[in-house]
């Protein structure tokens, strides 16, 4: 582990991470729809009505309001809104004080106006891939890979200082890194096939995945490099408190509580994986979704681009990203098509282009969605190569 105390300027950060006194605001970079904006014909979208938008067309600042493509988005415990990169930027974050109406970047990239708090000296990842918040408050940032750049792969910010954590770094070859919080606050971190757990106080002993079901570990023929078939791509725990791995070989859970893994062989392999509202777990691929009904023991497929066509998406069909499930049960995907949404109730799917919805970019006609995150009041934001929106629950 190797600490990194910030310069004296920054040493302000722990009260701009708390309360931010009057300072220069960024109130106009958010809009509600207005006339002439191109949303005036489509104020909702997947049936929910558009409340704030925040876009690159709309904001003086680096061209976007965040200085790139919103990437991942993370609520910490006192409300702010953390932002990491899409495509393009690295080794930055923002953070957005809804309530002061103020944004803060972390990272080396310079601004061109001042309507924005930024500091250099942060310690942070070549591509952040991956924020959290532990039980202690502290802040946590990853990398998705170990090709770094020679960029540190895990790093944490209390407010004061910042800490490099090395034992990411010490796998060989390119694994797959990461982390996910359990629902006491407690952080899973894997890099390859290997666990560590910090519960805010300490560091738990490294598993193995693969010495969990004393095993040899073999290597996946199939795949373009050599690599563990137990490397994890994604991790969850669900509200029975079990965890749920998606590895290169398939799905595997671990009880805890028992002590005791199992496989899942009739879930196909994928590297995302998310519960809905009602307990039933979603995994999906590059383009095929999986839905596991655990009450049931039942598995039910399907492939996106059976709903999605070449006037959709060009002939080249992108990854999805991310998925959400809203209050009314509509799922929404995250693609590098746009937002697609799905109504188990009347099978009905909608792929959302939001350059149709009035937030196309002149520089950028890229619809890619990247993440969707449901607020404390229920909203739901989303993050896009255009925009930032935030919609009604």
């Amino acid at each position: 582990m190797i600490s990194s105390r910030i310069s004296s300027p920054s040493l302000k950060l722990r009260a701009v991470l708390c309360v931010i006194p009057a300072m220069i605001v960024c109130a106009s970079l958010w809009w509600a729809p207005a006339k002439g904006s191109g949303i005036e014909s489509a104020p909702q979208v997947a049936g929910h009505r558009i409340i704030r938008v925040f876009s690159k067309s709309n904001s003086p600042i680096r061209g976007f309001p965040l200085g790139f493509d919103a990437g991942k988005l993370f609520q910490d415990r006192t409300g702010k809104f953390w932002v990491t990169p899409g495509v393009g930027t690295k080794s930055i974050v923002e953070v957005y004080d809804e309530h002061n109406q103020q944004w803060t970047t972390f990272g080396d990239a310079a601004g061109t106006t001042s309507n924005l708090l930024h500091y250099r000296e942060a310690l942070l990842p070549h591509d952040v891939e991956h924020v959290g918040q532990s039980k202690d408050g502290r802040m946590w940032f990853a990398d998705g890979s170990t090709n770094s750049y020679k960029r540190p792969l895990l790093t944490s910010f209390d407010g004061t200082q910042w800490q490099r954590f090395d034992f990411l770094e010490k796998s060989t070859g390119y694994v797959r890194v990461g982390f996910r919080s359990d629902t006491e606050g407690t952080l899973w971190f894997w890099s390859g096939e290997e666990l560590r757990n910090y519960d805010g106080a300490r560091w738990s002993p490294t598993y193995r995945i693969s010495e969990m079901f004393k095993e040899p570990v073999p290597r996946n023929a199939a795949a373009d490099r050599e690599t563990v078939r137990y490397e994890v791509f994604d991790a969850i725990q669900d509200r029975d408190k079990l965890w749920w791995f998606a590895l290169v070989s398939g799905i595997v859970r671990y009880d805890k509580i028992r002590n005791v893994w199992k496989r899942f062989p009739q879930i196909e392999p994928n590297r995302q994986i998310y519960e809905d509202r009602s307990g039933r777990l979603w995994f999906a691929d590059t383009d095929l979704v999986s839905v596991y009904d655990k009450s049931k023991d039942s598995v039910r497929s399907f492939r996106l681009s059976d709903h999605l066509t070449t006037e959709h998406c060009g002939y080249s069909l992108p990854t999805l990203r991310c998925m959400y499930q809203d209050k009314r049960g509509q799922m929404l995907f995250g693609h590098g098509c746009g937002l697609i949404c799905y109504s188990e109730t009347t099978s009905k799917w909608e792929l959302i282009h939001f350059n149709r919805i009035g937030l196309k970019d002149s520089d950028d006609e890229s619809n890619a969605v990247n993440d969707i995150m449901e607020d404390r009041q229920g909203r739901i934001w989303i993050s896009c190569s255009t925009a930032i929106l935030v919609l009604e629950p």
